[in-house]
Order: C-alpha cells, then sequence, then structure tokens
C-alpha cells in the first residue's frame, strides 16, 4: 500500500502524524522535513490507523481507527473516527465524535458532534 502526504509518497499501514512530523510503521519518514499544519493523504489501498496529534487530514478508507486534533474527511471507516474539529466521511462501522459537526453515513456504534449531526 502507498500513502501519498503533502504530494511525497511512502510505503506502509500504519501513520502517524505528531507535531508535523511523519511516522510510517513507527519509524521517523524524513527528520529534516519541515512541520506540516495541514495534512492532504492520498491512499492507495487500505490504510490500517492513522493518527494525527495536529492539523487536518483528507484520506480513503481506512481499515482501523482515525484520531485526529483537527478536521477529518475520509472514504468508509471499519473502526472509529475520533476529532476535535469536524468530520465528513461515508460509513464508519464503529463510533464518531466530534468536537464540531458531523457529516457522513451509517454509524455503526455511538454518534456525538459539539455541532450540527447529518448522517444516515
Amino acid at each position: 500500500m502507498s500513502v501519498t502526504i503533502n504530494g511525497k509518497t511512502y510505503s506502509g499501514s500504519d501513520v502517524s502524524i505528531v507535531d508535523g512530523k511523519v511516522y510510517i510503521d513507527g519509524q521517523l519518514t524524513d527528520p529534516n522535513a519541515p512541520e506540516q499544519r495541514t495534512m492532504k493523504i492520498v491512499v492507495e489501498g487500505m490504510l490500517q490507523s492513522l493518527s494525527v496529534t495536529r492539523g487536518d487530514v483528507e484520506c480513503g478508507d481506512v481499515g482501523g481507527s482515525i484520531h485526529c486534533d483537527g478536521s477529518v474527511h475520509c472514504r468508509d471507516v471499519r473502526e472509529s473516527v475520533e476529532a476535535s474539529g469536524s468530520v465528513q466521511c461515508h460509513n464508519v462501522t464503529g463510533s464518531v465524535k466530534a468536537g464540531g459537526s458531523v457529516n457522513c453515513g451509517n454509524v455503526g456504534g455511538n454518534l456525538k458532534a459539539g455541532g450540527s449531526i447529518r448522517h444516515g
């Protein structure tokens, strides 16, 4: 599987972005890269998990969960989504928790939002 983050492509299935630094499968990708506030993530294949401590994310399908300290825009999520900002996604097998609004398809678990909710 390949992951493209802000135009740079990596191989791996678990993505973490901590303080603007990108980790793929637990390894720091580029220690000299400048910190990024907004992340655009394009996934070729199934992403297993995504964790972002600072920034917004856009991604495709996620086989696990997403934890983000910003907003999330993605397709289907097999586990749960938790974001401090808004969440826009297709179907979520688990729960969705957002500090902002939520706009998504079917949700298999709980749905909690600090703003408006549209789903189903």
